[in-house]
Parts: structure tokens; sequence; C-alpha cells
């Protein structure tokens, strides 16, 4: 199966190095930025990363909202906001220059938030969480110009949950499993987990849900395999928006689908009570399998942080990143860190594939800031760069 949201991040000792990142965002445009260190005398400068934006692009309009790198293919779904009754998947060939040429798009049901590539060489697909139409559809990619709908799942609940927002089913993410067999999908308005199976013509089959407690609001999710310990473990780490909770479940496979047994439960913000109106957004395990980081959104925790902006000095509130260790015997988990967001609301992260540059939408702040991480310790050390870009931001992913 396919799926990678991080990329290789090659270490340089020339005077600087260089890649891109794409943002997405509700004005329309996708943007591909060019994100460069210097380098001083063969010492790398620890304090700036030069981001400029080089390219823009429509295609994904009228409102992109999570995007995918696969080679040189960039994938974006729009969860058009716009167009009540469809929205649209889009890819586009990357070039060098930071450009998007169209390859081929399929009208879908509305709202497109979240997708996974997944299947074989011989049947590839993606898996579409459809937050708008209660839908999870599936697409297969075979052919690069021309995309075509397999399914179209119609998700039930039994009754309406107890929050405005949870009156129908709300897929809000779709991700593999770590063993490669299943795509389980967080619905944040039923209140569960579902699991799919998989054949190999990349037809889904939905098996029995995982059920989280009423009100919870499951939003993302992360898989971590432990090999530490006595041979494989796997757990399943799991936010809510509405209730704010982190979850980790041992996941065990009961042929021919798989269970949870939950090993963690604790708030976002660990021990510290969860401020007023906050809303965890994304989580995140790094490339070298040691920690998680979650982002919250709308809890301005900092109130006087430092302003990512280099030509502002004006102190801002911020939203949070919240680090935590993982325990590899156990599943549990231990806060590390909480560190300003470098403003609001951050929907989207992203981790080079080094796991030392992390890269964060600000949805409500217009900005991409990036953020240096300290891989022994996991914790954020500083801003590392940053830059303003147009409209409400939704998704940031590395190029290589």
């Amino acid at each position: 199966m396919l799926i990678s949201k991080s990329i290789l991040y090659a270490m340089s000792i020339a005077t600087c190095r260089a890649t891109k990142l794409y943002v997405s965002s509700y004005d329309g445009n996708i943007t591909t930025i060019n994100v460069t260190e210097r380098h001083a005398f063969g010492i790398q400068n620890q304090n700036k990363l030069d981001l400029n934006p080089i390219a823009r692009n429509i295609g994904c309009a009228p409102s992109p909202s999570w995007l995918h790198l696969f080679n040189d293919t960039l994938f974006c779904a729009d969860e058009g906001n716009t167009t009540p009754n469809k929205s649209i998947l889009v890819s586009f060939k990357t070039f060098p220059d930071g450009s998007l040429l169209p390859l081929a798009n399929v009208t879908t049901p509305n709202g497109n938030v979240n997708f996974v590539i997944y299947g074989t060489e011989t049947a590839p697909a993606i898996a579409l969480a459809e937050y708008g139409s209660s839908t999870i559809t599936t697409i297969s990619i075979k052919d690069p110009t021309a995309y075509t709908i397999l399914q179209t799942l119609k998700l039930n609940q039994t009754a309406p949950g107890p929050n405005p927002q949870q009156s129908v089913p709300r897929p809000h993410q779709v991700l593999i499993d770590s063993s490669d067999s299943f795509i389980l999908s967080p619905d944040l308005g039923a209140d569960v987990i579902r699991i799919f199976s998989s054949d190999s013509y990349a037809h889904l089959t939905e098996q029995k849900s995982i059920s989280v407690p009423p009100g919870s609001g499951p939003r993302h999710a992360a898989f971590y395999t432990s090999e530490d310990c006595d041979g494989q473990t796997r757990y399943l780490y799991l936010v809510t928006e509405i209730s704010n909770m982190l979850l980790g479940y041992e996941v065990v496979y009961n042929n021919p689908t798989l269970s949870f047994n939950k090993v963690y439960e604790s708030g976002t913000f660990g021990s510290v009570a969860t401020p007023l109106n906050a809303a965890a957004s994304e989580i995140l395990l790094t490339p070298d399998n040691k920690f998680l980081i979650v982002s919250s959104r709308n809890d301005t925790h900092f109130l006087n942080s430092t302003n990512p902006d280099p030509a502002n000095n004006t102190l801002i509130a911020s939203d949070t990143l919240i680090t935590y260790s993982i325990n590899p015997c156990n599943g549990s988990l231990t806060l590390t860190q909480m560190y300003p967001a470098g403003g609001s609301f951050p929907r989207s992260m992203s981790l080079n594939g080094g796991g030392d540059l992390l890269a964060v939408a600000l949805q409500q702040s217009s900005r991409v800031v990036i953020f240096r991480r300290d891989l022994k310790s996991g914790n954020i050390t500083e801003i590392a760069g940053s830059v303003a870009v147009s409209g409400e931001l939704t998704d940031v992913i590395w190029d290589g």
C-alpha cells in the first residue's frame, strides 16, 4: 500500500539547501513555497530559513482541503464549501520550478476533508473521507489521465450524537493500519472509528466499528508499531475534536478484522486543564517512531508569544503544539512539551523526512511557520522561518 506525508530531507554541506512546501487554502489556491536554509562558511545558520512563494495554482478550487504527494504527482481534495452537491479530486504533475500541471480530476460527493492512497500496484486507489455528505468514496487511479469512482459508501448511525455537529456521520480522516490490511476512518459525528477491509480490486467492506465515548468527536489518528519489547506491538492514537481527548489503543488482529484495547487516556493537554473552546486538530508520529505531536486550535494558551513574522516584533496570542513521548512497551504517553504554534488555528502539520523541521499551516493567521525540533528530546526549539499565504490555510506538505 502507498502512503507518505513525509519526504526524505537530504543533509547538505553546500552554502544552502533547498526544498519546497505545498500549501492549500480555502481561497482556492495551492501555493508552492521554496524553502532555503542558509549556511555561513560551511556552518549551518540555525536561525533562518527563507520561505518564498514561487507558484500558485487554482485548479483544485473552490476549497482545497487536503494534499498528498506521491512520486511527482500531487493529489488535492476539494471540500466543496461553495458547491454543496459536489466536490472534486484533482491530480497534478509537479515541476522543479514549483509549477503544477493538471493531469486528471473526478467529481465526487461533497465535503472531501481527507484521503489516503491504498491498494496494489495493479489496482491503486484513493479513499476519500467526505465530511459534508456522510460518505466514503473510493476512486481508481490506475489510469493517470482518467479516474473512475469504484464505490460511494453511505455511512449510517443509529441516533444523533449529543452535539450539534453529530446529527449525521462525519468521517474526518481515512488512514491505513500499520499492517497494510485495513482502512480506518474516525467518524466525528457517530463517535466511532470505522473499519474497512479491502480486496485485491480495492473495494472496501465495512467491519464492526470501534466506539469512543459519546460526544468525543473523533477527528484524526496515527498508527505506531513497536518492536522493542517482546515482539511486535501495534498501537493507534486518536485525538477527538469536541472533547479534546487523546486516546491510545493496542491493536489486536483477529482475522478477518481487528479490535482495540484502550491503554491510554488523557486530555490533549495532559494533566493540564484544557483551555475553553479548544479544538484538537492534527496528530503526527515522528519519523524516528518515538514521539507524537498534537495541534490544538482556538486555545490561545500562550498570550504573549514570539511573532513568527520577522518584520513584526509585536507579541501575539498563540494556539498550541503539544509533544508526547511514547512508551514502546505499554503504549502509554508522557507529555514533554507545550509550545506556541506561532498563531491561530494550527489546522495541519507536516514533518520533513529527517524529523528536524515541522511545518505548520495556521488557518486563521494565514501563515506557514516552520519549527526546528531537537531529535533527542523530541521538543521544538525555535521558529526557523515563516511566510504569509493568502486565505484560510488547510494543509501543508513537504516536497523532496
